[in-house]
């Protein structure tokens, strides 16, 4: 029987950012580190199953600017 696949739901940010260079154009992007529910889907699995993990994701438009006003130096 195959394994269920995952469900991933953001639940917020940490507060972390980081920048890292684009390959292609080198520019810089701005990415945040986000809290991440993970289960199993179908939700008919086991609970034991969820975990709570952080990922990095690119930043909006919103976030970039936000980070830029608060952490602007």
């Amino acid at each position: 029987m195959p394994m269920p696949k995952y469900r991933n739901t953001e639940t917020g940010l940490t507060g972390r950012f980081r920048v890292r260079r684009q390959a292609f154009s080198g520019l810089s992007i701005l990415q945040v580190e986000v809290s991440v529910k993970r289960s199993r889907y179908p939700l008919d699995s086991s609970n034991d199953d969820i975990k709570t993990m952080t990922d990095w994701r690119n930043a909006t438009y919103e976030e970039a600017i936000r980070i830029q006003i608060d952490y602007g130096g």
